[in-house]
């Protein structure tokens, strides 16, 4: 990290930090990474309005947070925000959040999702920010709730009744089987 990554990390104007949601937050992998950056802060005090915060011993890169979860509700990314907004603060450009990114394979709307992120991309690069219009193209619903539930629910049961991972199912392409009327 202190040869190789603090540098390259440090020379970079944006830092992308991707993670699935793990317990409302970062994955153990990124949150190690952004932990090891403290050296990027000297050990004083500074008041900075209303809070107090580390000042600078030199470049910090831009940041940009790009998580997915398996639920279809936006709010089960609130507590990372808030995590997000407090670590990087100013330096964020953007959060880029996906619900029910698990059952997006199932959706029409793949296609115009995934072109949206990479517009995301583009746009970050060349404005510093993501635009509201692409924004609501990334995190548009996929489907009804109660239907995505029913949907993912039936997948996973045809996974553990045939004992398959979802990297087995998925190279398999396995079909979720319904084990009811109403599944």
């Amino acid at each position: 990290m202190a040869l190789e990554l603090l540098p390259k990390w440090q020379e970079s104007d944006i830092s992308i930090y991707a993670s699935p949601l793990y317990h409302f937050t970062v994955n153990a992998q990124i949150k190690a990474f952004i932990e090891h950056t403290l050296p990027v802060f000297k050990p004083y005090f500074k008041a900075d309005g209303e809070r107090t915060t580390h000042p600078l011993r030199g470049k910090r890169p831009a940041a940009m947070v790009l998580s997915v979860a398996g639920f279809p509700d936006d709010t089960i990314f609130d507590a990372l925000s808030v995590w997000v907004r407090t670590a990087f603060r100013k330096n964020l450009l953007a959060e880029i959040y996906r619900p029910a990114a698990e059952s997006i394979v199932f959706s029409t709307k793949t296609e115009d999702i995934v072109s949206a992120v990479e517009q995301a991309g583009k746009e970050l690069v060349m404005q510093k920010a993501v635009s509201p219009v692409t924004m609501q193209r990334i995190r548009q619903p996929i489907a009804d709730p109660g239907v995505l539930a029913a949907v993912v629910n039936c997948n996973w049961q045809t996974m553990i009744n045939e004992g398959l991972t979802p990297a087995e199912a998925g190279r398999l392409r396995h079909n979720p089987r319904p084990d009811s009327i109403e599944a």
